[in-house]
């Protein structure tokens, strides 16, 4: 039950394989590998399966370790840092430039 249309003009649904509910399309998230370019499980349904697993021991450990491991290579720290720099520079003037527009 991929996409399906309730009438003409209505939006498109989808039907969720976690919850097992119809939903509207935008509910999903793009997956380009798929039929329908959408994944089989809806936001909310792959929101709580992440925090689900990254709440596990082994994972966080896991996902722990490999950050401290990430960190402590040579150049990735300043990488990053300049990287989340460049970020918020381009964040702040796009932010700029929407106050601009709203205020003519």
């Amino acid at each position: 039950m991929s996409d399906e249309m309730n009438g003409p003009g209505a939006d498109p649904v989808k039907w969720c394989s976690g919850c097992d509910e119809v939903k509207p399309l935008d509910e999903f998230t793009r997956q380009r590998g798929t039929r329908d370019g959408r994944r089989s499980r809806c936001k909310a349904c792959v929101s709580a399966w992440g925090v689900e697993w990254r709440a596990r021991p082994e994972v966080h450990k896991r996902l722990t370790a490999y950050s401290a491991e990430y960190r402590a290579r040579p150049g990735n720290r300043e990488r990053a840092r300049a990287t989340t720099a460049a970020w918020r520079k381009r964040r702040q003037q796009k932010e700029q430039q929407r106050m601009e527009q709203g205020n003519e």
